[in-house]
């Protein structure tokens, strides 16, 4: 997977953190349309899990929204899950991240 590396820079969760990164929806599939494709309209969505350091678990610093991270920018559309919160919604079932 090759994201910008600026985008891996001004997110720790993508970079130094990540302990997985996957693409997710049309680009997953094989369908993605690139943005140079007139009829275009899709982004790359990725999906990513990381573990921040232990002072986010043990003091006052939160990671995102309630350790969720959404990033908009350009043709990316990522979403960065904390493992706790990704551990959470894996023993909920939830399909966005069982997809993964």
């Amino acid at each position: 997977m090759s994201l910008p590396l600026q985008l891996k820079v001004e997110n720790k969760g993508l970079g130094d953190w990540s302990i997985l990164t996957t693409y997710r929806g049309s680009i997953a599939h094989g369908l993605y349309v690139p943005q140079s494709d007139p009829n275009s309209i899709d982004d790359k969505d990725i999906m990513a899990v990381c573990v921040p350091p232990p002072e986010y678990y043990i003091g006052l610093k939160q990671y995102g929204s309630r350790g969720t991270k959404e990033i908009k920018q350009d043709e990316w559309d990522i979403v960065i899950y904390e493992m706790k919160k990704f551990m959470g919604m894996l023993e909920n079932g939830n399909p966005n991240v069982l997809g993964m």
